[in-house]
């Protein structure tokens, strides 16, 4: 053994051959006492071998190595808590070529009487079945002791109950109130998802035309982290067909996820630019904006800024806010200015697939790039109207969620600057409101 002493702690140090015959240096510190390092060294060693003459405990960590190119994550991580919870502590000093049939008898035995359901005992059993399949398949060992032991538990616990679907309805009652859990039960309930399938679905995997969902993915959060990985089985990515009411939900739903017109008002210096800003940042890297809500992929989003040049002042604030830049768009306005109802947004929201578009401010496109005293001087109250339902119809059609952001005070009476009237104000947010929804920085107040 070649353990000596580092500072306080003990390391060892050891050469050894891979399986190719190619000699390594092998140094490892971080020892407690020299026994756990000429310990560790020996298991090492152990497990270069490769052979059948090794203990049990090293003999799994060798079938770590090779299953964990060969499964998922999540599966690999639930194979492993079984075994090293229900297995190694009874076999791991034991040689894989000494465990006999007696050996997996008297190991079942013990775990029955430990209590555990008949279909979590089969689990177990087919574990440690599976690591002497391996040993068989890949080390020549001669025969698998679990099959001359036999099997415990069983497969399945019972028949499985379902809801029938006045049952169904009587529940969907008690979640009228709760958009989010209402469409992901229809969903589960009259597609036959996974959770996790269902957890990864975006709005790209649904064609409400053709009345389809394709399911091409999972949802998994292992260690706190969120992991998007294929499906359980490759046969599991397919195309789903819906019925009619199931797609007229699933429009209603998704049109106040995406295809929502919302105004951001406030007064000068309020940091509604700002916030708009960080909202484009956060979806373009597919960032979530609170904990309600989980994007697992970037969006894409159309930034308008009539105030702001963008070389100087747009993209210098958005790569600020870690912006993905190439995920934000901008419509070239040099040769002709846009309007609320100009036909290239259309254009670009298709080309594009954008989620989010922004124009900022909002007198910059209700009129053509009039102001609010040339807004008041011909009328553009009902002319608002109009635009904003004709915005808001772009919004619901490609499911692209169009904030517009104001200058305006949302208070009567407070302010009277460029000649604007509380009322017309109020009769210019009263025609947005018709069709989206208003949200004041100034006093925090969704009005919806």
């Amino acid at each position: 053994m070649s353990a000596t002493r580092d500072g306080k702690m003990w390391r060892c140090q050891f050469y050894y051959k891979d399986w190719q015959g190619v000699s390594h240096k092998k140094n490892k510190r971080g020892f407690k006492t020299k026994a756990e390092a000429e310990q560790w060294e020996r298991d090492f060693l152990q497990q270069q071998q490769r052979n059948l003459g090794i203990n049990f405990e090293n003999f799994v960590q060798i079938y770590y190595e090779d299953m964990e190119h060969c499964l998922r994550e999540n599966t690999m991580r639930t194979k492993k808590f079984i075994i090293d919870l229900k297995i190694i502590p009874y076999f791991k000093k034991k040689n894989m070529n000494e465990i006999k049939a007696s050996d997996i008898r008297a190991w079942q035995n013990a775990l029955m009487k430990k209590g555990y359901s008949e279909t979590y005992l089969k689990t177990v059993n087919n574990q440690l079945s599976a690591i002497f399949n391996y040993a068989v398949r890949y080390y020549d060992l001669k025969d698998n002791p679990c099959r001359k032991a036999g099997s415990i538990g069983k497969s399945y616990a019972g028949e499985k109950e379902f809801w029938t679907k006045q049952e169904f309805k009587q529940f969907l009652v008690t979640v009228e109130n709760k958009p989010e859990t209402k469409m992901a039960f229809l969903l589960l309930y009259w597609t036959g998802m996974r959770i996790g399938e269902l957890l990864a679905l975006t709005y790209n995997d649904i064609d409400l035309e053709k009345r389809t969902i394709s399911v091409n993915k999972a949802y998994q959060r292992i260690e706190g982290r969120d992991i998007i990985t294929p499906p359980k089985t490759p046969k599991s990515k397919r195309i789903i067909t819906i019925p009619p009411f199931l797609t007229e939900e699933l429009k209603e739903y998704t049109s106040h996820l995406y295809g929502k017109l919302t105004i951001v008002q406030g007064d000068p210096g309020d940091g509604k630019t700002t916030f708009i800003l960080n909202i484009a940042a956060k979806l373009s890297k597919g960032e979530s904006l609170d904990g309600g809500m989980n994007f697992i992929e970037p969006l894409n989003v159309i930034y308008q800024s009539a105030e702001d040049g963008l070389a100087d002042t747009v993209k210098p604030r958005l790569e600020q806010a870690k912006a993905d830049c190439e995920k934000i768009s901008v419509i070239d306005e040099q040769i002709k200015s846009l309007s609320m109802i100009d036909e290239r947004l259309e254009q670009v929201v298709i080309k594009t697939g954008a989620k989010l578009l922004i124009l900022d401010p909002i007198q910059a496109y209700l009129g053509g790039g009039m102001d609010y005293e040339q807004i008041q001087q011909v009328g553009l109250a009902n002319e608002a109207r109009d635009m904003t339902k004709k915005l808001a119809a772009l919004a619901e059609k490609y499911q692209c969620a169009i904030v517009l952001e104001a200058d305006w005070n949302n208070r009567l009476g407070h302010n009277e600057q460029c000649g604007q009237s509380s009322h017309q104000r109020q009769e210019i947010k009263r025609h947005i409101e018709e069709w989206g929804r208003l949200i004041s920085l100034q006093s925090q107040e969704a009005f919806s």
